[in-house]
C-alpha cells in the first residue's frame, strides 16, 4: 500500500468494488481488486454524474503536495527576507510601508485605535492638515447630567405603557402582554395612597415607561427624558434583583432592550453575557420536561430567545464570544401562538410540546416578527461560526492554496441562506410598526450581507495586497444597498428612530465603500460614480443621525473628512476618464440600475443632476445641496429576487472588455498617457496619496465605534480629546 495514503483523505468505494460489493481500500492510484483484476479504477463523484480516475487523484494529489511544499519554502525564504529589511524607527512614525505590512486582525473586539491613529499618523498629518483642523473644530458632545424622575400621570402613564406594546414588544415579547398590562392598571389605578407598589413593581414600570418613551420624547409628543426614567428604575432594583428566577432574566433585558437607545453606564455585551449565565443556571437552553403550564413553558424559550438575539449581535458586532455555543443548545422555539390561544389550549391539553407541534395558523401571530428576528439571528451566527472556523483550519502554509475555494462555496450559500430568509418574511397587510414593514426586513438583509461579505473579505488571500475585484465589487454593492436603504427608511419618521446600532451600521458601511474604491484592481467609471453619491448619502444620513445622537457627533465629522479626501482623488479619476471620452451629461437614468430612484423621485432629480460629477473640493462646499437632494427611495424590485443577480457576485474570472471604461486605481500611472495626464504625474502626486486609505485601520476602525455600540462606554469616551492640533 502506498505509505502516503495513509496520510490523505479516504477515497470512496470504486466502481468496481461498488458493483461486486466488495471492500474498496484506499490505495493510489488502483484499489487492490481492480489492480487484480487488471481494469480501470474509477470514482464517482457525490452526484453520481461524472467519473474520475483513481490515477488522476493521487496525481493531482501528488502535485497539491509538491506545490505546498514549495509554498512553504518560499514562505520561509521571504520571511527571511523581511527580517534582515531596515524597520523604521519609532521617531519617524507608520511609513507606507509599515502601513501595507499590517494585517486585518479578527475577534479581538476593540481592534485598533483608529481616533489614535488618526490623529497621531505622521503622513495624514502632514499631507492632511485641513482635514484635521475641521475635526478639530468639532465641539465635544455635551453629556447633560439627568436625574430621576417620578412616576407621569395615570393618562401619560398608559400612553407610555400602549407605546411599549405597540413598538419593542413586536420584536422582543419576553414580557407576557397581560402582565405588562396587570402592572400598568397596579401601579396607576389601583395602588393606594398609604400601600405604595413593590420595588420591583416599581423598576419593571420605569423601565418600561424609559423603553416606551424613546420614540414620544425624540418626536416631542412626551416632555420627560428617558434616563430619567431609567436613573428612577435604577433606585429600586433592590438587593435581590437577581434572585427572582426568570423574572430577573427580563429585568436584565429590559435594561438591555433600554441600552439600545441610551446611555446605561455599562457595556450590554457584560449585561447580556450575565444574562446567559442565569439562563444557563436556570436550565433554559436544555429541552427539559416543560411544565404542565403553557405560558410558564412559553415564557422560558421567549426568554431565552430574547437572550440568544442580543448575545449573537452584540458579540459579533464586538468580536467577542458567544455567551453558548449553538451546539449546547437543545430547548425549541416557543409556540406560534398568540397567549389567548395558549391560555385556552391549556384548559384542554397538558402537553406543550405537542400543542406546539401540532398547533398550525395561517395568520401572523405575536411570535412572528420575533420568530423572523431570532432566525436572523441564526443565520449571522453560523456565518460567525463558519468563518472562524476557516481562519483556524485554512491559513496555515500547507493549506492556505485551498483557502479561496473554501471562501467562496461559504459565501455563497450563506448568502442563499439570507436571501432565503427575506424571501420567507412575514408579510402585514397593515404594519402597525417598523417591525412590521418590508422595508425594515430590506434593511437586515441588507446589513447582514454586508457583515458577511466583509467577514470574506477579511480572510481572502490577497494579490499584492489587493482584494480580488469580484469580492471589492461584491462588497461596495451591498455597502451601497445598506447606505440607500436605511436612508429610505429614515424618511418613514415617525416609524423608525435613529439608534447607536443604525449609527454603527451606516458608519460601517460608508467605511466599507470607502475601502472598496481605494483598494479595488479595477473599478468601472459607474462604480465611482455609484461610490461618490453614496458616500454623499452617507455622509448626510450621519450628520442628520448625530443630531439625535450628539455622542456620534466625532464619528460623523470623521466620515465627513475621510470622504471629502477620498472625493477628491475620485474626482480626479472621473476627470480623466470625461478627458478620454465625449462629454456628455449624466443625468438620474444613467445611475446603476441598482441603486436608481423611483419613478416618483425624478420631479427632484434634476436638482442633483448637474452636480451629480462634482464631486471634489468644490462639492464639497455644497454637499449640503448635493445631499439633501439625493433622495434615497428606491424601487423594491431592485433588490429582490437573486442574490447573484442583484450584487453581481461570481467566482474569480474576470474579463477585460475591449473599449469599457473600467479604471484601476492601483494602476493609474501605468495609463497616465491615455488619461491625458501630465508626464511627471507621479505616486507623490495627491491622485496616488491612498497611503492612509489603504492601511487595513480603514477596514478596523468600525471596531471603535462597536464599543460605542454595545461595549464599554468608558473605552470611548473622550478618545480624540487626548490630541492637540498643532
Amino acid at each position: 500500500m502506498n505509505s502516503a495514503a495513509d496520510r490523505l483523505p479516504r477515497l470512496p468505494a470504486c466502481q468496481l468494488c461498488y458493483q461486486k460489493k466488495i471492500k474498496c481500500d484506499s490505495t493510489r492510484p488502483v484499489c487492490i481488486p481492480c489492480s487484480k483484476a487488471g481494469s480501470d479504477c474509477v470514482v464517482l463523484n457525490p452526484s453520481g454524474d461524472e467519473t474520475f480516475s483513481r490515477a488522476e487523484i493521487d496525481r493531482l494529489e501528488q502535485r497539491d503536495k509538491q506545490l505546498s511544499q514549495n509554498l512553504h519554502t518560499f514562505h520561509i525564504d521571504e520571511a527571511s527576507a523581511t527580517n534582515t529589511t531596515d524597520q523604521p524607527t519609532a521617531e519617524a512614525g507608520r511609513t507606507v510601508a509599515s502601513i501595507e505590512n499590517s494585517s486585518v486582525s479578527h475577534g479581538e473586539g476593540l481592534r485598533s485605535r483608529f481616533m489614535a491613529s488618526l490623529f497621531t499618523n505622521p503622513d495624514l498629518r502632514r499631507n492632511n492638515t485641513e482635514l484635521l483642523q475641521l475635526l478639530a473644530r468639532v465641539p465635544s458632545a455635551p453629556e447633560p447630567a439627568f436625574q430621576p424622575c417620578g412616576l407621569p400621570s395615570a393618562e401619560d402613564g398608559e400612553f407610555l405603557f400602549e407605546k411599549y406594546l405597540s413598538w419593542s414588544h413586536v420584536q422582543s415579547p419576553f414580557l407576557r402582554r397581560d402582565e405588562v398590562e396587570c402592572l400598568s392598571g397596579r401601579v396607576f389605578l389601583l395602588a393606594p395612597a398609604d400601600q405604595p407598589a413593590s420595588n420591583h413593581d416599581l423598576f419593571r414600570t420605569f423601565m418600561i415607561l424609559a423603553v416606551g418613551a424613546v420614540f414620544p420624547f425624540r418626536n416631542g409628543t412626551h416632555t420627560q427624558h428617558p434616563e430619567g426614567y431609567y436613573l428612577a428604575a435604577l433606585q429600586h432594583m433592590g438587593s435581590d434583583f437577581l434572585t427572582r428566577g426568570l423574572a430577573s432574566i427580563q429585568d436584565l433585558l429590559l435594561i438591555c432592550r433600554f441600552g439600545i437607545y441610551h446611555r446605561i453606564g455599562t457595556s450590554i455585551w457584560d449585561i447580556i453575557r450575565l444574562c446567559g449565565r442565569l439562563c444557563i443556571e436556570q436550565g433554559l437552553h436544555l429541552n427539559e420536561n416543560p411544565s404542565s403550564n403553557f405560558m410558564q413553558a412559553q415564557m422560558e424559550r421567549r426568554v431565552f430567545w430574547q437572550f440568544y438575539m442580543i448575545d449573537r449581535y452584540s458579540s459579533t458586532l464586538l468580536g467577542k464570544p458567544f455567551g453558548i455555543d449553538d451546539r449546547d443548545i437543545e430547548t425549541s422555539f416557543p409556540a406560534d401562538a398568540n397567549d389567548e390561544d395558549l391560555v385556552t389550549a391549556n384548559q384542554s391539553l397538558t402537553d406543550f410540546s405537542a400543542f406546539r407541534l401540532s398547533h398550525i395558523t395561517l395568520e401572523t401571530t405575536e411570535m412572528t416578527v420575533f420568530f423572523t428576528s431570532v432566525l436572523l439571528r441564526q443565520i449571522s451566527s453560523q456565518i460567525h461560526t463558519e468563518f472562524s472556523r476557516l481562519a483556524q483550519n485554512y491559513f496555515e502554509s500547507s493549506h492556505s492554496h485551498f483557502a479561496p475555494g473554501y471562501i467562496y462555496t461559504t459565501l455563497d450559500r450563506l448568502m442563499k441562506d439570507l436571501q432565503h430568509w427575506r424571501d420567507d418574511s412575514p408579510v402585514f397587510q397593515q404594519p402597525k410598526c417598523l417591525y412590521e414593514s418590508q422595508s425594515w426586513y430590506d434593511l437586515l438583509l441588507a446589513r447582514e450581507q454586508l457583515y458577511l461579505v466583509r467577514r470574506a473579505i477579511d480572510l481572502v488571500p490577497k494579490r499584492d495586497r489587493k482584494t480580488p475585484r469580484h469580492i471589492c465589487i461584491l462588497c461596495l454593492k451591498t455597502a451601497l444597498r445598506t447606505i440607500w436603504t436605511y436612508s429610505t427608511l429614515c424618511q418613514q419618521r415617525p416609524l423608525i428612530t435613529h439608534t447607536r446600532s443604525y449609527f454603527h451600521m451606516m458608519f460601517t458601511a460608508g467605511l466599507s465603500v470607502l475601502f472598496c474604491v481605494s483598494t479595488a484592481t479595477r473599478l468601472e467609471k459607474e462604480d465611482i460614480s455609484d461610490a461618490s453619491a453614496g458616500l454623499f448619502q452617507c455622509e448626510e444620513t450621519l450628520k442628520d443621525m448625530s443630531q439625535q445622537l450628539p455622542s456620534a457627533r466625532h464619528y460623523a465629522a470623521v466620515f465627513e473628512a475621510l470622504r471629502r479626501d477620498t472625493t477628491r482623488k475620485l474626482n480626479k479619476i472621473l476627470d480623466a476618464l470625461k478627458s478620454d471620452n465625449p462629454p456628455q451629461t449624466r443625468g438620474p437614468n444613467d445611475v446603476s440600475s441598482t441603486f436608481r430612484p423611483s419613478s416618483s423621485d425624478r420631479s427632484s432629480s434634476s436638482l442633483r443632476t448637474s452636480n451629480y460629477l462634482a464631486l471634489g473640493s468644490q462639492a464639497s462646499s455644497e454637499s449640503n445641496i448635493l445631499g439633501t437632494n439625493l433622495d434615497a427611495r428606491l424601487q423594491e424590485n431592485s433588490f429582490r429576487g437573486n442574490i447573484t443577480d442583484n450584487l453581481a457576485f461570481a467566482f474569480p474570472g474576470e474579463r477585460v472588455i475591449p473599449g469599457d471604461t473600467a479604471m484601476s486605481l492601483s494602476s493609474v500611472r501605468d495609463n497616465y498617457t491615455a488619461l491625458a495626464v501630465p508626464d511627471n504625474f507621479s505616486p507623490g502626486s495627491d491622485l496616488f496619496e491612498w497611503a492612509f486609505l489603504n492601511d487595513e485601520t480603514l477596514w478596523n476602525m468600525e471596531s471603535v465605534l462597536g464599543e460605542y455600540v454595545y461595549g464599554d462606554p468608558d473605552r470611548h469616551i473622550g478618545a480624540s480629546d487626548a490630541f492637540e492640533f498643532q
